[in-house]
């Protein structure tokens, strides 16, 4: 048998970057649906919390990185505005609510399958060619999503799931993914991943407080919530981009798909130890399915180009 080939010291360091990054997504969803649990902060509130300190962070690392490089021209004020509005303001503010209702698990999974659903579509509509891979993989990654949310059980359909609502809310926020996705494809070819993120979550991070200001009901429980909303924007929103796109830069696209496939195992774990939420077998399966179809919906062969770069 030939010598396997050994992973450099660059790529090993890559897939430690890009787990970090998956790990700290898949914790995102934890945190979340604590906080709206116990009733220590209103969705919109958080999103705002969450995007305008991460915005922040995002902001001096990337001065400190690019200098005045990092600002955009006046042309692409308005696409990145529009990022933010979708990408992060509206897809936290649907996800949050959903979150209230719905468990942190189903919440990961829908989110991590939708947006790849309908940029397939989307694809198709606009002619590009659709393979074998796609097919069977949207198909498999639904066929798990259904299982998850128990839309879909040993007796057939049902969708009088207590988490119904809360399901749709979530698939509301995944469409604003979907939106960010089509219209940030061409600012990331003029201004780079790195800089089309950081300023789509400044972007969000603004309009979240200017939105606030209509939201008469917002409330903050400071002593529950501050350590958690400080873990938000650091982790799961700073710290996680950082990592993905250090990892982005050391690894492959096929490896990078599968660790970003991670995300909702990561927060099924969590969310089983941490908030208690159940784990039937059916769900397990589902949740399989869901990550098995990702990786075979995202395998190109012959492409080595990045997932994140391509969005």
């Amino acid at each position: 048998m030939p010598p396997q080939q050994k992973k450099s010291p660059q790529e090993s360091r890559g897939v430690i970057w890009a787990l970090f990054g998956s790990l700290m997504w898949g914790t995102s969803f934890i945190v979340t649906r604590y906080l709206l649990v116990h009733n220590a902060i209103d969705p919109m509130s958080m999103a705002c919390a969450r995007y305008v300190g991460g915005g922040a962070i995002m902001l001096v690392w990337g001065l400190s990185s690019y200098g005045w490089e990092l600002f955009p021209s006046p042309k692409d004020l308005l696409p990145l505005a529009l990022l933010g509005l979708f990408g992060m303001a509206g897809m936290s503010t649907f996800q949050f609510f959903g979150q209230q209702i719905t468990t942190a698990i189903n919440s990961a999974i829908i989110q991590e399958v939708m947006p790849v659903l309908f940029n397939i579509v989307i694809a198709f509509f606009l002619g590009e060619v659709l393979t074998s891979f796609h097919v069977v993989g949207l198909g498999t990654s639904l066929l798990g999503t259904l299982f998850v949310t128990g839309a879909l059980t040993l007796g057939g359909l049902n969708f009088a799931t207590q988490h119904f609502r809360g399901d749709l809310l979530v698939f509301g926020g995944a469409m604003c993914w979907v939106i960010y996705s089509l219209i940030g494809r061409g600012v990331v070819e003029r201004l780079g991943s790195f800089r089309t993120t950081t300023w789509a979550i400044v972007f969000g991070g603004l309009e979240m407080l200017l939105i606030l200001q209509f939201q008469p009901h917002s409330f903050i429980n400071w002593p529950v919530a501050w350590p958690w909303l400080a873990y938000l924007a650091i982790f799961p929103t700073a710290v996680a981009y950082l990592a993905w796109y250090k990892g982005m830069e050391r690894i492959d696209w096929a490896l990078l798909n599968i660790i970003q496939c991670l995300t909702p195992v990561f927060t099924i774990v969590f969310a089983r130890f941490v908030l208690g939420e159940s784990l039937t077998w059916l769900k397990a399966i589902g949740a399989v399915l869901v990550v098995f179809g990702i990786v075979i919906a995202g395998h190109t062969p012959g492409s080595t180009e990045s997932k994140v770069q391509l969005e």
